[in-house]
C-alpha cells in the first residue's frame, strides 16, 4: 500500500498516495498516526469553504475510498485542517459526498450556461458563497474544471473549441 517507506528517529515512516486535491499528493503514517494532509477534510471545513479546492474529482474520490480503508490501522488520522480523529471513514464518506454534489450541481448548470466563468457564478450562488477576491476564484475555477473533466471522462459532456472559446456541453447520447 505505501511507497517510500523510511525511518525516521526511530519510527518506521510509510509514504501513502492520495491524489485529488493535488496531483501527487502524498500522506504518511508511522507511530500509530496517519497524516492525511488534505486528503479528506473536518466537516466543517468542507462546508465552510462550500466549493473545496481539487484537480482531479475521479482520483480524489479513489483516494477517499483508499484512506476510508485505512480505519482501525492507525490510532490517529490527523489531517491538514482539522482534529486528530480516530475514525476517518466516516470523513471520507462526508467528503465524497460533498464532491458528488458539487460535480453534479456543475452538470446541471451546463443546462443553463457553456461558459466556464458563468458555471463558476452561478456553482458559487447555488452553494450561498460569496467569492471574496482572486484567488479563491481561481481555486473555485480549478475545482469546477476539475469536475468538467471529470463529467468528460465519463462521457456525460463534450467539450469543444468555438470562436476561440472552450464550450462545455452536455453530452447527447
Amino acid at each position: 500500500l505505501g511507497i517510500g517507506d523510511q525511518e525516521l528517529g526511530g519510527v518506521s515512516l510509510t509514504a501513502i498516495p492520495a491524489p485529488g486535491h493535488s496531483p501527487n499528493q502524498m500522506m504518511i503514517a508511522g507511530g500509530g498516526a496517519c497524516f492525511v494532509a488534505d486528503a479528506v477534510f473536518a466537516p466543517d471545513v468542507l462546508y465552510k469553504h462550500g466549493i473545496p479546492f481539487y484537480v482531479d474529482v475521479d482520483r480524489t474520490l479513489a483516494s477517499l475510498t483508499s484512506l476510508a480503508a485505512l480505519d482501525g490501522r492507525y490510532a490517529w488520522f490527523v489531517p491538514g485542517h482539522g482534529p486528530a480523529i480516530e475514525r476517518i471513514a466516516p470523513w471520507c464518506a462526508e467528503n465524497a459526498a460533498r464532491l458528488v454534489e458539487i460535480r453534479e450541481a456543475v452538470a446541471s448548470l451546463l443546462a443553463e450556461t457553456d461558459d466556464v466563468g458563468e458555471l463558476i457564478r452561478r456553482a458559487a450562488d447555488h452553494f450561498s458563497l460569496t467569492i471574496p477576491n482572486p484567488v479563491i476564484y481561481w481555486l473555485t475555477q480549478t475545482t469546477v474544471l476539475a469536475c468538467l473533466a471529470a463529467l468528460q471522462h465519463s462521457g456525460r459532456v463534450n467539450v469543444q473549441m468555438i470562436e476561440n472559446r472552450l464550450v462545455w456541453q452536455e453530452s447527447k447520447s
